[in-house]
């Protein structure tokens, strides 16, 4: 704007001075002889040719100030010193795909995977079985000798690690694997899960992507451990069964219902000399007995009844049962009745087996 106007003063004053040159020399110009220069003439000339200069000088644009709008930006702004570094593309490394990720793929044989001990098959505790599956080759590489089936979780049941497989086996063959497992001792359903391993060592399942494993499941019972029942004896024919009164002294044969000789028993009163004191029962003869109970036993509860050939006190077991074996070796019974001590006497009831 400065150098604008100090041009326009520049020639202005030329103009000015110029002018008033040209006015002082017009009267001297007016008796000027022919061929002399006319001033009117060349003042004209003077003035168009500086119209002409003028109207030639480039007149600058004018500037104006126009605010500048600052657009917010993620990109940090550069120090002056600092200068902007291209980005470098970062090369990443080349992806070399393993043959097995692509090539190993298995699925379940049709109709079934399972050969033997399909799933929830019953196996006593502690036997052994051998599970089998049928697998077919769905890739593109040849199973080796190097490839095997391998334990991967859940019940091992005492199957090894690993079991190779039995042949080679090309792309869409089968295969049979089998691998021998031994029942737990406990009651249960148990499952193990296997997959396949290649030569390098890379485990694949069966189906789309290998990643399903395969199994064995089976069901464990335990016998149930028989209680022993005690073997009842059968009950023998009554020998012989009565009622009888005994005095004091009188003996008793058990074997045939009959007092006095042969006998078993004798009816003893107990006395001091002068009074009686008690009354029993008295085994003879080899006999044995022995006080059972309030309650009629049966024959093999008289047959195990503890006995011997001591004295049964029968007032004091007055309505109690006796069991006994007599000189014969019979088993039996006896109930002690009733006691009479101002007579004297006893009454028994006695139930005899024909067997020991």
């Amino acid at each position: 704007m400065k150098t604008k106007i100090k041009t326009y003063f520049l020639l202005f004053m030329i103009l000015s001075l110029t002018v008033l040159f040209l006015a002082g020399c017009g009267q001297a110009a007016s008796n000027a002889e022919p061929g002399q220069l006319d001033v009117t003439q060349a003042y004209q000339t003077i003035e168009a040719r500086l119209t002409e200069a003028v109207a030639q000088t480039p007149i600058p644009p004018t500037v104006t100030s126009t605010p500048e709008i600052l657009a917010a930006s993620a990109t940090p702004t550069l120090e002056p010193t600092q200068k902007a570094v291209a980005p470098t593309a970062t090369k990443l490394p080349a992806v070399t795909q393993t043959p097995s990720t692509s090539c190993d793929q298995a699925d379940a044989a049709y109709p079934s995977i399972d050969i033997t001990i399909p799933d929830d098959t019953q196996i006593p505790a502690g036997n052994s079985f051998t599970k089998v599956w049928r697998i077919v080759n769905t890739g593109t590489c040849n199973w080796t000798a190097e490839y095997s089936a391998v334990f991967v979780s859940g019940d091992q049941m005492s199957a090894p690690a690993s079991v190779a497989i039995s042949k080679p086996v090309g792309p869409g063959q089968s295969v049979d694997i089998d691998v021998t497992l031994v029942a737990p001792q406990e009651a249960g359903t148990y499952r193990g899960y296997w997959k396949l391993q290649n030569a390098n060592g890379q485990q694949f399942g069966i189906g789309p992507g290998g990643k399903n494993s395969f199994w064995v499941q089976i069901v464990v019972t335990v016998a149930d451990t028989p209680t022993p029942t005690a073997t009842l004896a059968p009950t023998p024919q009554t020998l012989v069964s009565g009622s009888v009164t005994l005095n004091a002294n009188d003996s008793l044969d058990l074997d045939t219902l009959q007092i006095g000789g042969g006998a078993d028993l004798i009816y003893l009163q107990v006395s001091d000399g002068i009074t009686i004191t008690g009354h029993q029962l008295s085994p003879l003869g080899g006999a044995t007995a022995g006080v059972f109970g309030t309650a009629q036993p049966t024959y093999a509860q008289c047959k195990n009844a503890a006995k011997s050939a001591g004295p049964v006190d029968a007032n004091a077991n007055s309505g109690a049962y006796l069991c006994y074996l007599t000189d014969q070796g019979l088993t039996g019974w006896a109930r002690i009745d009733a006691l009479d001590t101002t007579n004297g006497t006893l009454s028994v009831t006695i139930l005899t087996w024909a067997a020991p």
